[in-house]
C-alpha cells in the first residue's frame, strides 16, 4: 500500500518536472525552430523511458504511472491552447507514455517466458 502511494506521488512529480523543464520550456522559450524542436524530442524521449521504467519495476500500476507522468505536460500544453500543434504535441506524449508501457510489458513477456540462463 505505501509502495503504491509512493510511486504515485514519484511519478507525479517526476511528471511535474518533465512539464515545467520540458515541455513549458520547449513551447515558451524564445530560440530558434531547431532548438525547440530538439528539447520536444529529448522531452518526448524522457517521457517513453519514463513509462518504460515504471512499467518494468511495477506492470499492474503502468497505466496510472504513466497517466500521472505525463498529464502535467498535456494540461501545460492545453491550458495555452493556441494552436494545432499544442494540441498534436499533448497527443505526442500520450502516445509516447502509452508506447513505452507498450515496450516494456512485451519485453516482460518475452524475458519472463524463457530463462536467460540454461539450467539444465
Amino acid at each position: 500500500m505505501f509502495k503504491k502511494f509512493f510511486m504515485l506521488i514519484l511519478a507525479l512529480a517526476i511528471g511535474l518536472f518533465i512539464a515545467l523543464f520540458g515541455v513549458f520550456l520547449s513551447v515558451f522559450a524564445d530560440g530558434r525552430l531547431n532548438e525547440r524542436l530538439v528539447l520536444i524530442a529529448i522531452t518526448l524521449l524522457v517521457l517513453f523511458l519514463v513509462s518504460f521504467v515504471f512499467t518494468l519495476i511495477h506492470p499492474a500500476m503502468a497505466y496510472p504511472y504513466a497517466a500521472l507522468t505525463g498529464l502535467p505536460g498535456v494540461f501545460v500544453l492545453l491550458i495555452q491552447s493556441r494552436d494545432f500543434y499544442h494540441i498534436l504535441y499533448s497527443l505526442l506524449i500520450v502516445v509516447f507514455c502509452f508506447f513505452g508501457i507498450l515496450v516494456a510489458k512485451k519485453l516482460r513477456h518475452i524475458f519472463g517466458k524463457k530463462p536467460l540462463k540454461n539450467t539444465e
